[in-house]
């Protein structure tokens, strides 16, 4: 076997990722939750959407093959835009829409009268019990302990 065919051997790599420990406070863990809980929701809402949706296509696709009118499509149509408003009101994805704001800990903007801004105002809602002291220690308490914060730590209204 001469020299240019010989295997290569396998090379080290030049770098070595260093595992850092990064301590969270109170504050970026209820972040990061609300925003995984908020995806969640939004997805099971996307899921509901598509099997809805995924009969009425047929139902429309039905009614405009045998039932024609002057507008082709017409029901199918309403079925797509229906759809297009649904998706735009979810907004699924409206952190991709302003990545470096999100990444640095912040919301991306939402969309007027979309889900994001009615799950804020029912955010403050719920702030605005804590505040007042109605929602018990006991109770916050217990969720901090299932999230691993520190009881004694700041909660999220302490950081509004």
């Amino acid at each position: 076997m001469s020299e240019a065919e010989q295997p290569l051997a396998p090379r080290e790599p030049e770098w070595r990722p260093v595992p850092l420990k990064v301590e969270l406070d109170s504050a970026t863990r209820w972040q990061l939750i609300r925003k995984a809980l908020v995806f969640q929701l939004k997805l099971a809402l996307d899921g509901i959407k598509d099997l809805v949706l995924s009969p009425m296509v047929l139902v429309a696709l039905f009614f405009d093959l045998f039932r024609p009118s002057r507008e082709t499509g017409r029901n199918l149509g309403k079925v797509f835009r229906a759809g297009l408003v649904f998706e735009e009101w979810l907004d699924l994805y409206a952190p991709a829409r302003d990545p470096d704001v999100v990444a640095a800990g912040g919301e991306a903007t939402p969309l007027a009268g979309g889900l994001d801004e009615k799950l804020g105002e029912l955010e403050a809602l719920v702030r605005e019990q804590i505040e007042r002291g109605q929602v018990s220690e006991k109770a916050k308490a217990a969720f901090d302990a299932m999230i691993g914060v520190d009881a004694k730590a700041s909660s999220p209204a302490d950081d509004a």
